[in-house]
C-alpha cells in the first residue's frame, strides 16, 4: 500500500512543480478510443521520421520541452533506483505522448531500442545526425547535429542543448538487456 501512496505522491509533486511550465492534461480520461502500436524509431518511414521530428521541434518551441526537463530534474532522485522507476516514467511517457497529440493528434510516440546496441551505443543510428544527434561540440557541449541542433534551452540555465558523453568522445556500454530483466522481477 505504501508504494502505491508513494507514486501516486511523487506524480502529484510532480504536476505541482510543472504546472507552470507546460500543460498538465488528465490522463486517462475517456477511455481508450484506439490502440496506439508503438514502434522502434529506427523503423519509421522518412515522411513519419518527419512528422515525429516537427511535432518534438514543436513542442520545443512551445517551451515544453524545458518543462519535461523541469519536472524529470526536480523527481528524478525520488523514482531513480528504485520500484517506482519503470511506473513513474510510463506515466511521463504518456504525458509527452498526450502533449504531442495536441499539436498532431494521430501521431504516436515511438520507442527506442536502446539494447540493441547496448554494447557500442555509438553504432546506434539514433545517436547520429539522422535522428537527435550525437555529442556535444567538445568546446562547449552543444549538439550541433542531429534533429535537436542547436536548440536553445531555458531549464536549468539559459544556454544551448548539451549532450557530454562519460567518456570524452564515448558512452560507454549502456546496461545489458538482462540487468533491465533483473530489475524488473525484483
Amino acid at each position: 500500500m505504501l508504494k502505491y501512496i508513494c507514486i501516486i505522491l511523487v506524480v502529484v509533486v510532480g504536476e505541482v512543480i510543472a504546472k507552470s511550465v507546460f500543460p498538465m492534461p488528465r490522463l486517462g480520461a475517456g477511455g481508450c478510443p484506439s490502440i496506439a502500436v508503438r514502434r522502434d524509431i529506427t523503423t519509421l518511414g522518412p515522411v513519419e521520421l518527419q512528422r515525429f521530428i516537427h511535432v518534438v521541434r514543436e513542442m520545443h518551441r512551445r517551451g515544453w520541452m524545458d518543462g519535461f526537463g523541469s519536472m524529470h530534474d526536480h523527481i528524478s532522485h525520488q523514482v531513480h533506483g528504485n520500484d517506482q522507476f519503470f511506473a513513474w516514467h510510463r506515466r511521463f511517457l504518456r504525458h509527452f505522448e498526450v502533449l504531442m497529440q495536441e499539436i498532431d493528434p494521430d501521431i504516436v510516440l515511438p520507442y527506442w531500442n536502446w539494447g540493441t546496441f547496448w554494447q557500442s551505443p555509438l553504432a546506434d543510428p539514433v545517436l547520429g545526425a539522422s535522428y537527435f544527434g550525437g555529442n556535444g561540440r567538445a568546446s562547449d557541449n552543444c549538439v550541433v547535429d542531429g534533429a535537436m541542433a542547436r536548440w536553445g534551452r531555458n531549464y536549468p540555465t539559459r544556454s544551448c542543448l548539451t549532450r557530454k558523453y562519460r567518456y570524452g568522445t564515448s558512452t560507454g556500454s549502456f546496461w545489458p538487456m538482462r540487468a533491465v530483466r533483473d530489475v524488473m522481477t525484483t
